[in-house]
């Protein structure tokens, strides 16, 4: 399901960049037809078999996500099953009522074209594969709207099939063989899925980064629209991923993927670097991250922390919010509900929800509805103020972890992002989010920080207001114009978790 080599710490100074959300708090149920956030998923198992079929009963879980506020479901389809007899190729049934319940829903559908077909000497057939999905996208066009080539060809056979070093590591100046060969294959099925249905996303890649670099480098058609990558942060907060450059790390993956501090937000702009480069595609979809909540266990060890039920809706939100501010197409929330009921297995513990008939709504579950509400109508600001923010860092990590001779750690850091939207009027309304990077649910009280933003009209602003989606309270910030075009706030509270500053001119 995702990547195993991926986590993260922590980075930054305390002066940041700046980002804004919607300006009404979400109330906590729509009918199916109210809009939903595009830029937001959840990944679902409705395709699997067995246990999950009445984990993910379909009339009574679709209503649920539906409810979320968020765009997209992500879930699988086998090549297997869909051509089980050479050329001939069938939707399975159950496959086609959750497409269809989803449809009618309003939620987009994310489809993986997944797995090998053993009817084939190559199990992974380039041109049979591409044939394949082809016609999946033309059989199913108008209700499935994006199309991800293989999940993870690192992990799932597909890797051990071809042979290569999960990173990619290239061996006697070759790239890993099942780099080479999944390149071969996105190719392929790119071209011909566009020349059915031209109006089908076509997403892949979705190795690790490393790995993915060396698709990039190898070339890749511009049928393809969007890289996949699946960055889990594993042990540590969300603004960090387990990839900070660093001599260790640099000798595992033989190439640099983030900055020495492992930031999110230089693994994601380094990954646009790598793709301008070679002429890559320009979206990026994360379509796999999470945090699950699984109690730890002396006779187990993996490479995920079991978070706190509150600590997991938090850093869910902290992924969410700067996934936006930093343009990513879609993030994807792994997963919709609970995959079992073990409570020391990792994977049965990363969803919104629990598992079952009888199942339990997560706090996690009303904090991303709150917040895929609120942010649907804003973009990134055009021109975004510039933002310094004055705080202590009493909230460092003290205990940072270490990953392959990288040092991975909260700094206590203050992140900011921002965002407008247009009102009816045609005018620009701004909005500003802003959360401390500290771990989640510490022992000490929220940080306390003042906040100076260029502002064109300080004049102009008469309330400031700040949004909590954990809490769904809102209450009002001290402001006061200064000289030339800034705006001092003074005395703001600063938690773990995103606030949305809200700025009227009434």
């Amino acid at each position: 399901m995702f990547n195993q080599f991926q986590r993260c710490g922590l980075s930054s100074l305390c002066l940041v960049t700046f980002l804004c959300l919607p300006a009404q708090a979400a109330e906590t149920a729509r009918p199916p037809s109210s809009p939903r956030n595009d830029r937001i998923g959840v990944n679902t198992h409705f395709a699997h078999r067995g246990p999950y079929i009445e984990n993910y009963n379909i009339e009574r879980t679709i209503p649920v996500i539906a409810e979320l506020g968020v765009g997209w479901i992500r879930d699988e389809i086998s090549w297997g099953r869909y051509e089980s007899v050479k050329g001939t190729y069938v939707l399975p049934e159950r496959t086609r009522q959750w497409i269809d319940a989803a449809h009618e829903a309003g939620l987009k559908i994310l489809l993986i074209f997944n797995y090998g077909n053993d009817l084939y000497a190559d199990r992974y057939d380039a041109g049979a594969y591409a044939k394949a999905v082809a016609h999946l996208a033309g059989e199913l066009k108008g209700k499935v709207h994006a199309i991800e080539v293989i999940n993870e060809p690192n992990n799932f056979g597909f890797g051990k099939y071809y042979g290569g070093a999960w990173n990619g590591l290239p061996k006697d100046g070759q790239p890993a063989p099942y780099v080479v060969k999944y390149t071969n294959i996105l190719n392929q099925a790119a071209v011909a899925i566009k020349a059915v249905n031209p109006e089908m996303k076509v997403i892949g890649m979705g190795a690790p980064a490393p790995a993915n670099y060396r698709m990039l480098a190898l070339g890749i058609v511009p049928e393809v629209d969007g890289i996949v990558d699946h960055p889990y942060s594993n042990h540590t907060v969300p603004e960090i991923v387990p990839f900070a450059s660093s001599e260790g790390i640099l000798k595992r993956d033989g190439i640099a993927v983030a900055d020495e501090k492992g930031t999110f937000a230089s693994f994601v702009r380094m990954y646009r670097d790598q793709s301008a480069k070679h002429s890559g595609p320009k979206e990026l979809w994360f379509t796999e991250f999470g945090f699950p909540t699984q109690r730890s266990h002396t006779g187990k060890k993996g490479v995920f922390s079991g978070f706190t039920e509150d600590a997991q809706a938090r850093y869910t939100l902290r992924r969410l919010a700067e996934s936006l501010g930093l343009n990513v197409a879609v993030s994807v929330i792994f997963d919709m509900k609970d995959d079992g009921t073990d409570p020391h297995d990792a994977e049965h513990n990363f969803g919104l929800m629990t598992n079952g008939d009888q199942s339990r709504l997560k706090p996690v579950y009303m904090a991303v509805q709150r917040f895929a509400r609120f942010t649907i109508p804003y973009r990134v600001a055009d021109t975004p103020p510039a933002v310094e923010v004055f705080a202590s860092n009493s909230h460092i990590d003290q205990w940072p972890i270490i990953w392959d001779g990288s040092k991975l750690a909260s700094d206590g850091s203050i992140r900011t992002y921002a965002f407008e939207k247009t009102t009816a009027t045609g005018a620009s309304e701004p909005l500003l989010l802003v959360w401390s990077t500290e771990r989640a649910g510490g022992d000490v009280q929220p940080r306390v920080a003042d906040i100076e933003i260029t502002w064109p009209n300080p004049m102009a602003v008469k309330s400031v207001r700040a949004y909590d989606f954990i809490t769904d309270t809102w209450s009002d910030v001290k402001f006061e114009p200064k000289s030339g075009t800034r705006l001092w706030l003074s005395n703001v509270t600063v938690p773990d978790r995103p606030v949305a500053l809200i700025f009227s001119d009434k």
